[in-house]
């Protein structure tokens, strides 16, 4: 006689669940040398994670075998080859995973040594440089008037290198100058540094000979805009003075010899704001 017996059969299915992402890491940019930082969040059972980068979105993916690379914060100190690696994290939760969103590491130029500001005379040379480190650097120099100005850039060719030169004109004096230094597409800029314009001497006062109680002119000639003049006297034993006649602060400097004159030394002093130059001193003979 058959049997009808049931026989049961019971199927045991396994549920993987993927772990929710709730905080996707963020594309980071840091300047050369300094630490990046890729974090994640996920919700599941028994995280586990593991970090992966690319050199580039047509890159292969590669596990990071680095510690942190294990963690749900992954963090690296950035050198030149960094710039434009791919970030994301496998999360994994008892067997099942969810891959993060794909985050991007901008690795910024480093300045390693800043230009500095530069005083000198109208007609004359004037150079700033920059050093920076990071991979396929291009400079682009920009000049500003004045501290409130806004910034152009420098089209001369030394304008486009890590040094920029220029011959200094009157109207230069207060103009502000920076850099900046990018590495595939990433830029750092240097501190802004001024250029002061100081007079020039282009003619230098010469030595005077008169008899007592007649007139003696000492006369310089400086480039520059908005000169102050302030001639001096010394006398053979004594220190330099300021004339306080009228004349004493023009170009052009007289007055009326007497005996006690003679063997007084006079120079000028020009001032801008710039800064200031002192011309040659000279000597009066009063025969």
């Amino acid at each position: 006689m058959y049997n009808d017996t049931e026989s049961e059969t019971t199927n045991v299915v396994n549920l993987k669940v993927k772990p929710k992402i709730t905080k996707q890491p963020v594309t980071t940019t840091v300047v050369l040398g300094k630490k990046a930082s890729f974090s994640v969040e996920a919700l599941g059972k028994e995280l586990k994670f593991q970090w992966q980068y690319r050199k580039s979105s047509s890159g292969s993916w590669e596990n990071i075998s680095a510690t942190s690379g294990k963690t749900a914060n992954y963090s690296l100190t950035t050198g030149e080859r960094h710039n434009g690696y791919q970030y994301r994290c496998r999360v994994t939760s008892l067997g099942a995973a969810s891959y993060s969103s794909i985050a991007t590491l901008k690795v910024k130029p480093k300045i390693v040594t800043q230009p500095v500001s530069q005083t000198v005379s109208v007609g004359t040379k004037a150079s700033f440089t920059v050093e920076a480190q990071g991979k396929e650097l291009k400079y682009q120099w920009q000049f500003r008037k004045s501290a409130s100005g806004s910034w152009s850039n420098i089209s001369a060719a030394s304008g486009k290198t890590a040094t920029y030169t220029l011959t200094v004109e009157d109207r230069h004096n207060g103009y502000q100058y920076r850099c900046k230094v990018t590495s595939l597409s990433v830029y750092s800029y240097t501190s802004v540094v001024t250029l002061k314009v100081k007079p020039k001497i282009t003619t230098q006062p010469q030595p005077v000979s008169v008899k007592a109680g007649k007139k003696a002119t000492f006369t310089v000639a400086a480039a520059g805009e908005n000169l102050t003049y302030q001639w001096q006297y010394k006398k053979p034993d004594g220190s330099w003075t300021n004339v306080t006649a009228a004349s004493g602060k023009t170009a052009s400097y007289s007055f009326t010899t007497a005996a006690r004159h003679n063997g007084y030394q006079y120079r000028c002093k020009v001032t801008n704001s710039g800064g200031t130059v002192t011309s040659k001193a000279v000597t009066l003979t009063v025969l």
